[in-house]
């Protein structure tokens, strides 16, 4: 059965706004990942301002690595690398793809799944390197997870989780590339994802998951419950980054 999902927090059936402005565990989790991103974007801006190399635009052909998918607030770390070719004018498409590398917590083991990003971009005349683009992203990933079991009585119990996400997200971004042959592409974005989540479990046991894995300290029920419940959901995407790359045509 598929429903709308305005919140990210199923297992206490919060609101959106409700989530964004109490101290949600997720909330705090994807706060810092934003917090991190950002940091890494006023040290390429604060590298870029000291640079003196000429800029070129409208190129024909890059490569490009994403080192944000490292710090990811809706899934598993990830590395991703991607082209991007000029098709007509002011007209470019994007196209990356990645895997996973590990899991968050000593609970995830195994963690396996790619993704796919899809993007045509379009620059303006004389934007100076600014864009409009619309991205699709197809993300598949699949691990093991350990978690309490609470029957009676309880119990602890390894199963597996598969998740599948499509992603329709609106952005706006600035590439630069310079005479060196370094691009930077820093970007934000605004959409909609639907996710999927099945596991290994009978319906009983997942219905009955604590989502308060081994090695962790705190309550993160919220948390984990809001990532990796059962079922399928509508949420909110939304897109903080920089990709880095090298020009090979201009």
């Amino acid at each position: 059965m598929m429903y709308i999902m305005p919140t990210v927090d199923s297992y206490n059936n919060f609101n959106f706004i409700n989530f964004v402005v109490t101290e949600n565990p997720l909330f705090a989790k994807l706060h810092t990942c934003m917090k991190l991103k950002l940091c890494l974007l006023f040290l390429l801006f604060a590298g870029l301002a000291h640079s003196q190399d000429d800029e070129y635009e409208n190129k024909r052909l890059s490569l490009e690595v994403m080192p944000c998918g490292l710090i990811d607030g809706f899934s598993s770390p990830s590395y991703q690398g991607g082209v991007e070719f000029r098709i007509y004018k002011a007209l470019s498409m994007n196209i990356s793809a990645g895997g996973y590398f590990g899991g968050w917590v000593a609970s995830q083991t195994n963690v396996k799944g790619y993704l796919v990003r899809i993007e045509p971009k379009i620059y303006p005349p004389h934007a100076d390197g600014g864009y409009t683009s619309v991205e699709c992203l197809y993300k598949k990933e699949s691990f093991d997870w350990t978690d309490s079991i609470m029957l009676s009585p309880p119990y602890e119990k390894t199963f597996r989780i598969f998740k599948s996400n499509i992603a329709f997200t609106l952005k706006i971004g600035q590439c630069k590339t310079f005479k060196s042959g370094i691009v930077i592409d820093w970007y934000v974005g605004l959409g909609v994802r639907f996710k999927n989540v099945t596991s290994t479990l009978t319906p009983l046991e997942a219905k009955h998951m604590s989502f308060t894995p081994a090695g962790v300290n705190e309550d993160p029920s919220d948390t984990y419950a809001a990532m990796y419940s059962i079922g399928n959901y509508w949420v909110p995407n939304i897109e903080l980054g920089v990709k880095i790359g090298y020009c090979l045509w201009r």
